[in-house]
Order: C-alpha cells, then structure tokens, then sequence
C-alpha cells in the first residue's frame, strides 16, 4: 500500500482508508443486523493487505461500528490507526460530558488510545458554541496518553470549513470530496498549505458513482476500468489529500479499491478535463445530492428518506426506470399495521432538515419524488 504524511500529526496513513460506515448485513428475525463473523473477515483482511488507516463512529452500522472494529483489531498493535469522531452536534443530557464519550469510544474499541479524535460534522455555529470546550477536553486527553491527535469532520459551507482550518488547534480535517461534489477543492488545498492532514470522505459519492455505468457511463475513459475507479483516482490524484476513506461491504470491493489505491493514480489532462466536463452536464444529480448517512432518521412518520431519494437519483440521473421504480415501492411499502410511509404522510416538521448534512431541502424534495412515482 501506498503510505502517505498525515499533515504535521507525524502519522503515515494508507492513502485508501477504510470507511467502518458500511458492514455486511444479514437478516435475523425478520430485521436487518451487522453480521459481526462476516464483517470481522472483512475488517482483517483490510489489514492484511496493507490498510492502516480506519474511520468509525459511535453510531455507524446500527450503533455498532465501533463495536465490531474493535473486536476485529483485538491484539493489533498501534501500526494501525483508528479514527473516531465526538458528536458535537448533540446536546449533552444532565451530568454529562464530551470526556463521557471519548471514554464509551475507548471501551467500545477494547483499546486505551484513539489516534485521531475528531469533532463529527462540525459547523461554524457549533464551534463557536462548544468548540473551546471540546478542545479542552481533547488536550486534557493527550496529556493523559488517551489521544493522539484531535481535527474535524464538516458538511458547513465552505467559507465556514475555512475558519475552522484557521483555529489552528485541529490537526486533521475530513471532508466531502468527489466527482459529484468539489466544493471544498479550496479547503483542501488550504489545509493542506496549513499543514493539517486530508482525509476524504465519499470518494464514490456514497456509492452513488458505483451506478454510473447503468446510465452515463460514458463518463468514464476508455483507458479506465471502471467508474468507482475513476472516482477514487481523482480523489487520490489531488496533492493535498492524505487519504480517502471507502467504505466497503465485501472483500471484491476491497480488493478492488486497493488494485486502484496503488496502481497509477494519474489521469491524463485531456480525459481529465472531459471527465469533469461530463460531470458539470449531470446538475440534476447535484439538486439532490443525498450520500445515504441517514442522519435525517429516524423520521416521526416512519418515511425511508434515503431510501426514496436513492430511487429518485435512479430515475432521474441513471435513467434506470425499473430499478427506481422497484425500490421506490420497497421503501415506500406500508408497514405491518397498514400505515403509510410514502411521502404523502409527511406532516412538515422539519427534523430531518435540522439534521441533514448536505442541506437539502428534503420536505420539497419528498413533494418531487411524490409526483415522480
């Protein structure tokens, strides 16, 4: 694999990280859950061929991301480093603290050092709120050999994601970055000059690039074998990104995405520039931009938002009619009692707006997708 710097941290981390937001899943009393034997195999063999960088979270996977990471790296020693994130967002209850979740992260991961802490999709507002307190808690933590390293994750604009880098105190930035999305180029490039380490989240844009070849894929140079290929040689190609997190289902997407991560990264100007040029024709795409990190759940009236969303973005940019249509009704299926969870029920209230990461403007859009179907 190929090792990258990690800003001033003094880290070297595999340019391809592995995202723990996506583990395999089995049905079991008719419900979805993590099958923990299949995502340990997966999670070991990122391991064994050469990945040394892992980004989790308390509440990934069904809250059990960190969980079952922290089984899977039983006994590995410190060559392996572990991100996890503090969610900043949340309101903290009665006799509470942020140091409360760092210590449930560290319990959860069976270890006693996090690498990378971060506060998880940080915005401005939020920082100048409980920032101050979180950074305290973080060097209190270092000094105590709890932590190694603190940065930010963020979906802010990116005039605020700018301020952020220009606290100084965070070390590492992960942030949203692909063929779909480059509005944060400028804070790349700015934190790298500053010195703070890049990580990118979504590098296939949540998989949504994965589908490309079902409608536009003539997006992709003949000289590319795949999209999800052409994807993360993009990210990676960029010089100021350290490392780009996927996150992988199955050992055929591993294998995949490391034959990409260390074979050549380049992409001649030419296709490069006509790439992009594809990419800027598909604005429908970037109206609603939806990765799926279901943030927006768990919705009052029961409606699978991700899930209608990903049926839109079928339709109307892959332009695969019968799939959208198909999951379209699967996630819009009334539930055992009967009760609607079609965005015909939607009642307003706008949580899942305060909630959304990438600001889309979901009550409209449920309203669209409604009139799609």
């Amino acid at each position: 694999m190929i090792k990258r710097k990690l800003g001033k941290t003094g880290l070297s981390v595999t340019n391809l990280g592995f995202g723990v937001m996506r583990l395999p899943e089995k049905r079991e009393n008719e419900s979805d859950v993590v099958d923990w034997e299949e995502s340990i195999r997966l999670l070991r063999k990122g391991v064994e061929l050469g990945i040394n960088f892992f980004d989790t979270h308390p509440m990934y996977c069904r809250n059990q991301s960190e969980n079952v990471l922290g089984e899977a790296l039983k006994g590995i020693d410190r060559t392996v480093q572990i991100q996890t994130k503090c969610p900043l967002w949340k309101d903290l209850e009665e006799g509470e603290s942020w140091r409360d979740y760092l210590e449930r992260s560290l319990s959860r991961l069976q270890r006693d050092y996090i690498d990378i802490y971060i506060a998880h999709a940080l915005k401005w507002e939020t920082f100048q709120e409980k920032g101050k307190d979180f950074l305290r808690m973080v060097q209190k933590a270092m000094d105590e050999g709890l932590v190694g390293h603190t940065g930010f994750s963020s979906h802010d604009k990116p005039e605020n994601v700018m301020k952020l880098i220009e606290i100084g105190e965070f070390e590492c930035m992960t942030i949203q970055y692909n063929l779909v999305d480059r509005q944060y180029e400028r804070c790349i490039e700015y934190a790298a000059e500053k010195g703070l380490g890049v990580i990118i989240m979504g590098p296939v844009a949540g998989g949504i690039l994965e589908k490309l070849p079902k409608g536009k894929g003539h997006l992709k140079p003949e000289s590319v074998r795949t999209v999800p290929e052409m994807a993360l040689r993009f990210v990676l190609q960029n010089p100021g990104v350290s490392c780009a997190i996927s996150g992988m289902s199955n050992i055929s997407q591993l294998e995949e995405n490391i034959k990409t991560a260390t074979g050549n990264l380049h992409l001649p100007e030419k296709e490069l520039e006509s790439i992009l040029s594809g990419f800027e024709n598909l604005k429908e795409l970037a109206d609603l931009y939806c990765t799926g990190c279901e943030y927006c759940l768990p919705c009052p009236q029961k409606i699978n938002i991700p899930g209608i969303f990903r049926a839109v973005n079928l339709l109307k940019v892959y332009d695969a009619g019968e799939q959208a249509e198909f999951l379209y009704e699967i996630f819009t299926r009334p539930d055992r009692e009967g009760n609607k969870r079609d965005p015909s029920v939607c009642i307003e209230c706008g949580e899942c707006e305060e909630k959304c990461p990438q600001n889309i403007p979901i009550m409209s859009q449920l309203k669209k997708a409604r009139k799609l179907f």
